[in-house]
């Protein structure tokens, strides 16, 4: 229904642009006039839209042409990703984590549909390849490049933004006082920017200024209510039975806290489970998040590994944060599986990253085992 919403709206905007310019101008300058005939589909300003927009223009209406363009902003945003990467990963595991990023199902299959999550898939590719770049050399090109892609997916999906501009704030004010304290001042003015920047950026996100109408968080609480009573269509049902744990004072015991948070975020990136699935699609997708939860066991088991290889690399220190932060903001409330599943190929290449490091070492010591297994004379007999 997304898809459909998306290229209708899109070609209205077309033929007004094409019969109108004057009033498509007056249009985008008003932001998001018709935003509301859109079934809230996009919270913040219509950005997206207008990218589907030009790209109809671009292809002369053509449905397929929209499709092939969505599609090849995922696959860049794909080779970004592996970029990003290369320099963190030995050369095993970089292949690992290229076959991961080209070949899961459902990074390939949501990113040849025109939607948010394409471009938002190739902002977060190039902001990850741009701060591997800016955090080797710290180059005016690799920061104004990561700023851009920061617009970009800020425009798009700000709390996605949100996820990369909290560390980077956190690493710009590290490195600033650093500075200052070492005195080395060639470098301020690059690192003031990161930070007025990325100031500036959370500041809208906290403060809701990038929502359209919405002027405090009560109206934010309402609309989200609202929203979430629209989002439908899940081939899986979302519900977390959770026992009634309060006790006589009204507060939540601790423990019982943390085992909602625990159940919330196996839901984030695990469910639906293969009894969860009520037909085929949803099948296909919970055998995938079987694939997923394998992998984060095997991260588990080389956890010491993957720690080692975090801290020597800026790139997975961020991935890390941004996984963080995906699984706790997704966490805080129970979410339709449908979407969720679609946001969820957001996080993946980070994900991905850290099982790219564990899965040989994990396959090595399954083949050491298997080798003294065999060779055991205690087998032989």
């Amino acid at each position: 229904n997304d898809v459909g919403l998306y290229i209708t709206r899109g070609k209205e905007l077309e033929e007004l642009i094409i019969n109108n310019p004057l009033g498509a101008t007056t249009l985008f300058v008003s932001g998001a006039t018709f935003t509301t005939d859109f079934r809230s589909l996009s919270p913040t300003n219509p950005a997206f839209q207008w990218v589907i927009t030009v790209l109809l223009l671009l292809t002369g209406g053509s449905t397929i042409g929209v499709s092939l363009a969505c599609a090849w902003l995922g696959a860049k945003g794909g080779y970004y990703f592996i970029k990003a990467f290369q320099p963190s990963l030995t050369k095993d595991d970089w292949l690992w984590y290229a076959m991961l990023i080209w070949f899961f199902p459902s990074v390939v299959l949501w990113l040849t549909f025109p939607l948010k999550d394409v471009i938002t898939f190739w902002t977060l590719g190039l902001m990850s390849y741009s701060f591997s770049r800016f955090a080797a050399d710290r180059s005016w090109n690799g920061l104004m490049r990561l700023l851009a892609a920061e617009l970009a997916c800020f425009a798009v999906r700000p709390y996605f933004a949100a996820f990369f501009s909290i560390p980077l704030l956190a690493l710009g004010l590290l490195d600033l006082a650093r500075c200052i304290a070492q005195k080395r001042y060639k470098r301020l003015p690059s690192l003031l920017l990161l930070v007025v920047a990325n100031g500036l950026l959370f500041y809208l996100l906290a403060t809701n200024k990038f929502f359209v109408g919405i002027d405090s968080p009560q109206q934010l609480g309402e609309y989200q209510q609202s929203a979430g009573s629209n989002m439908a269509g899940s081939n899986v049902r979302p519900d977390i039975p959770v026992e009634e744990t309060s006790n006589a004072s009204g507060f939540t015991p601790v423990s019982a806290f943390l085992w909602e948070r625990v159940q919330y975020v196996f839901t984030v990136m695990f469910r639906p489970m293969p009894w969860e699935s009520h037909n085929l699609f949803a099948f296909l997708a919970s055998l995938e998040n079987v694939v997923l939860l394998m992998l984060a066991v095997c991260i588990l088991w080389k956890t010491r590994d993957v720690i080692k290889a975090t801290l020597q690399s800026p790139t997975l220190v961020f991935a890390a944060c941004f996984v963080v932060l995906f699984v706790g903001a997704f966490s805080l409330q129970v979410i339709n599986l449908g979407t969720m599943s679609r946001l969820k190929i957001n996080v993946l290449p980070f994900f991905f990253a850290f099982a790219a490091i564990a899965l040989p070492r994990c396959f090595s010591d399954f083949s050491g085992l298997r080798r003294r297994l065999l060779g055991s004379p205690r087998l032989l007999l």
